[in-house]
């Protein structure tokens, strides 16, 4: 515990090294005291003991700064959304804040977007208008809000002017259980508050804009369906349990209306003799309705019997105006499917189609002309080869598909441009930017090796940037396992390059006492480097050193790799030594501190 005025006067020798080693005290406690320093300066440090704190004087010297606590925990000031806590450094107005006692919050812009406190998760506090977007596996939009028109989409970025919007291109739109073990428990419910005696609740179907389909339930407890573009009832079902189609006046359970009876509406049949464990379930237009199999106007689905040949399946059968029916899909017993022909889905008559599936390739897209798909140029693309997958899509104007990933012999490749040029890719290996290569001596690109090694690799300017904003402190932390090592630092005009030094790390410390004798034994040299003959250097040989000050120097005189390695060293390869000149300073100043003692003994002689 020690603070001091960092004020060396002139004194006494005995005087000046109490002096000197009560700053020194001060220097490595960090101005440790229950109270501030009496005398302060500008980027001062204070390990405030009363509070736990470690404080920085600020730059105008007239207040401290608090850093983090003594116990290594660190505190952040609770900000607010148009000037947060934690920011970035290029963008100050975004980042993390707290705007009330057990509240954490996220700001952009200087707005609040993101809140979570003891009670509740709210997007859009105090109506800032932030959409929110939700990303599946395949889906860009799975879940999207849009804050400004108050409506949320499903399958869509843009929800009409309902509260929610649903929408997908194939397959079941929403799928709904319950577990629910109670009898008699509504699961899902649809209601309307109007009191009018004659409101109804709708679900709407349309294509675009235009209504092609209504499920109603009436107020007077019936269900009706409609269809058309003007919406006419075509089945019904009343409060009595009775169903209609065709008609709404149903007297029976169930009744089947009409102008004309030319058209079976619905047929139940089994084949003819040879295959009589097969069922039949379609619609047929004139002919025997009771042989379905042999009939030309069968449309409908075959159920394979054990007594078919290949038992256990399901065929579904199509025709056309004049010709016999065929089977154009089939699902065997195994889950299998096989079709007869392209498998297309269609999102208006007028348009070739929306997703084609064709061989080992998928398009989706709409009817952009050159023929690049059953007529159409799809705006995506996935291609299955030789194992290899291909993702393109068509964007840039020039009416063309370009590659934007590929995953090709276990690695994932990134393109980007008109041109397809690899941006990135990744394998076993790890993660390369700018460079299809993992050779960091090769070309030019960041590579992140799995093994948990970075490479960065620039032909000018800095291959490494570290920026602090705002304030000085650490840039780069250095850790061996757990433990906090060192640390490189910044301020406004320089950078400190520090090293572990506390106290609490040492043991069995004595003063150096040979610092003269070892001194003398080092050989300062000047030297050329082979690379770089353009000039003199001082310094020192690092084995000549090893013995002197061992822990200057990192490696063994003449060691050698002994096997290849994934940085690009070969077997036999030189293992060079490196001196840290730091390592030196203690040397040195034990060696001044000797002379020091000869030179007063010589004046007070």
């Amino acid at each position: 515990m020690a603070t001091h005025d960092y004020v060396i006067a002139n004194q006494s020798g005995a005087a000046f090294r109490t002096d000197l080693n009560n700053a020194l005290a001060a220097i490595v406690s960090n101005n440790s005291s229950s109270t501030e320093p009496a005398t302060k300066y500008a980027y001062q440090w204070w390990a405030d003991t009363n509070a736990a704190v470690m404080k920085l004087r600020n730059s105008s010297n007239d207040g401290w700064v608090e850093v983090f606590k003594l116990n290594g925990a660190i505190t952040l000031t609770d900000g607010s959304a148009g000037a947060p806590s934690l920011s970035f450094r290029d963008d100050t107005n975004t980042g993390i804040f707290s705007g009330a006692n057990d509240q954490f919050d996220i700001a952009t812009g200087g707005v609040s977007r993101f809140q979570i406190n003891s009670s509740q998760i709210t997007f859009n506090d105090s109506g800032a208008d932030t959409d929110f977007r939700i990303e599946g596996d395949n889906e860009q939009n799975l879940f999207y809000l849009n804050a400004g028109g108050d409506s949320i989409g499903i399958g869509t970025s843009a929800p009409n002017s309902g509260r929610l919007h649903v929408t997908h291109s194939s397959g079941t739109i929403g799928y709904f259980e319950s577990t629910q073990g109670a009898a008699n428990v509504s699961n899902i419910v649809g209601n309307s508050t109007d009191t009018n005696s004659s409101a109804n609740l709708n679900l709407q179907v349309n294509s675009g804009v235009t209504a092609q389909g209504i499920f109603r339930l009436n107020a007077n407890n019936s269900i009706d369906f409609l269809v058309g573009a003007t919406p006419a009832t075509v089945m019904r079902l009343n409060s009595g349990g009775h169903l209609g189609i065709g008609t709404t006046t149903q007297e029976s359970m169930l009744e089947l209306g009409g102008a004309t009876n030319t058209v079976t509406g619905i047929s139940l049949g089994k084949s003819n003799a040879g295959i009589t464990t097969s069922r039949y379930v379609g619609i047929t237009q004139g002919g025997n309705a009771t042989n379905l199999a042999t009939n030309s106007g069968f449309q409908g689905i075959e159920f394979g019997g054990p007594a078919s040949g290949s038992e256990g399946y399901l065929a579904f059968h199509t025709h056309d105006v004049g010709t016999n029916s065929g089977e154009r899909m089939r699902i065997d017993k195994s889950g299998n499917t096989s079709f007869t022909g392209n498998m297309s889905f269609n999102n208006s008559s007028a348009v070739a189609c929306a997703i084609d599936i064709e061989g080992n390739q998928v398009d989706i897209g709409n009817p952009l002309g050159n023929g690049v798909s059953n007529g159409i140029n799809p705006t995506f693309r996935a291609l299955v080869t030789n194992k290899n997958i291909l993702f393109s899509s068509m964007w840039g104007g020039d009416n063309q598909l370009h590659k934007h990933i590929e995953f090709s012999g276990g690695a994932n490749i990134f393109y980007v441009g008109t041109n397809d040029s690899e941006v990135a890719r990744t394998d076993g290996t790890g993660l390369v930017v700018g460079s299809s290569s993992f050779d960091s001596n090769s070309s030019v690109g960041v590579r992140l090796y799995a093994v948990g090694a970075v490479h960065s690799t620039r032909s000018n300017e800095f291959a490494y940037v570290g920026r602090r904003s705002d304030s000085n402190g650490g840039l780069f932390l250095f850790r061996r396992d757990g433990t906090d090592v060192g640390n490189i630092s910044v301020t406004t005009s320089a950078t400190t390059y520090n090293s572990g030094s506390d106290y609490r790390l040492k043991q069995d410390d004595t003063p150096i006492t040979d610092g003269l004798t070892r001194l003398k034994q080092l050989k300062p040299i000047k030297f050329k480097f082979k690379n770089d003959l353009s000039a003199f250097v001082d310094g020192f040989f690092a084995h000549e050193v090893s013995d002197i000050v061992p822990n200057a120097i990192t490696g063994e005189k003449d060691a050698v790799y002994e096997e290849d390695d994934d940085l690009g060293h070969k077997k036999g390869d030189p293992i060079y030594q490196q001196i840290d000149h730091g390592k030196l300073v203690p040397l040195l100043v034990a060696a001044v501190q000797e002379l020091t003692t000869k030179v007063e003994a010589l004046e007070a002689a």
